[in-house]
């Protein structure tokens, strides 16, 4: 069951951040992302680490270590950050009432939740506190 049942077109394509990365990077084709993602690990990792705008306590001092094989390789070495801070806590101050989370269920309503109000269920959470 492999079939392609939609593929972005149009606006979809052109105002995409995975186009506005190809085009600083001149890359022309999606294909082209793909060969040289794979065959330039490190610059791609730096590259989107950047593009992306990840904060980091500790800046990693190595994009990665291969010196074990592949499977055991180690990322951002000597790096530090905090997953929270970079996907909610720097989006508070502009965009606490922007929606970061729509889901759509098979039964009952559609649910939106802004930033703000994800900020206060993750913290309930690392807290122990119920809902």
């Amino acid at each position: 069951m492999s079939k392609i049942i939609w593929e972005p077109y149009g606006d979809y394509i052109e105002k995409s951040n995975i186009t506005r990365f190809m085009k600083k990077h001149s890359i022309k084709t999606y294909q082209e992302l793909i060969e040289r993602s794979t065959q330039d690990i490190k610059w791609f990792w730096d590259a989107a680490l950047e593009d992306l705008g990840v904060d980091w306590y500790e800046p990693y001092t190595q994009t990665l270590d291969m010196s074990e094989g592949f499977p055991w390789t180690k990322w951002f070495v000597g790096g530090k950050l905090n997953i929270v801070h970079n996907c909610i806590d720097r989006h508070l101050e502009k965009s606490a009432d922007k929606t970061v989370i729509i889901s759509e269920r098979d039964e009952g309503p559609s649910r939106k939740v802004t930033y703000a109000e994800l900020n206060r269920e993750v913290c309930q959470l690392a807290n122990g506190l119920k809902s």
